[in-house]
This record gives structure tokens, sequence and C-alpha cells, in this order.
């Protein structure tokens, strides 16, 4: 994310690598749910699997709005930024170790961010 945004998010190839695991993690809650089912210690991990799906979810929104050459609204930007503390706090033993990288992401893509207007 570091060297992406460094770049003024213009590293296509870093972009489509992005992308998938943004993709990745926006689908991982509808992998996650039919085993959690049958696994406590899977069940015990939902809730960080739906925030990764959130951080999913916004990255690629920072990255549809790179690729449109238009920056998140700053309502967003703050709703966002807002969840994102909730989403960096451990649950249970657990941490979320890329939503920092995310918020990164979405810092850089908001109005005057240094891939606001990226391409």
């Amino acid at each position: 994310m570091d060297q992406f945004v460094a770049g003024s998010c213009r590293d296509a190839t870093l972009a489509a690598r992005l992308q998938k695991q943004f993709t990745l993690w926006k689908d991982n809650g509808a992998e996650l749910e039919p085993l959690a089912e049958r696994s406590f210690l899977v069940k015990e991990a939902e809730p960080l699997s739906q925030r990764l799906t959130v951080l999913g979810v916004w990255g690629l929104s920072a990255l549809d709005a790179i690729d449109h050459k238009k920056a998140i609204p700053d309502s967003d930007k703050a709703n966002m930024l807002s969840t994102f503390e909730t989403i960096k706090k451990p649950a249970g033993q657990l941490l979320l170790v890329p939503a920092t990288a995310v918020q990164k992401l979405v810092e850089a893509t908001s109005n005057g961010g240094a891939c606001a207007t990226a391409h």
C-alpha cells in the first residue's frame, strides 16, 4: 500500500494486485459463513471477518475513485475514518493489521490526497 500511495496510485500492476486482495477480503465473510456454522473456533473469528469484508469494500471503493479520477467525498471519508478506529481494535485476541494500510489509501484518495486525481 505504501508503495502504491507513494507513486500517487499510478502503478497499474500494484492496483491490480490490490484489487485482487480487496476482492478476497470483501468475499471473505461469505466464504467463512458455512465453516462458522460447524466450528466454534471459526465462529469466534466471525466479527473480525466482518471487519475484513468492510476493509475490502472500502479498498475497492478507493481504487474505483482513483480509476474514475474522483475523490472519496468528505462525508464518506469522515464515516470511514471513525469506523477505522473500531476496526483497528482487537476482536478477542485477534487484530486486523491491514486496517491501517487501507486507511492510508482512503486518506490518499480523499480531497487533497496524493491519489485523489491519479492517472
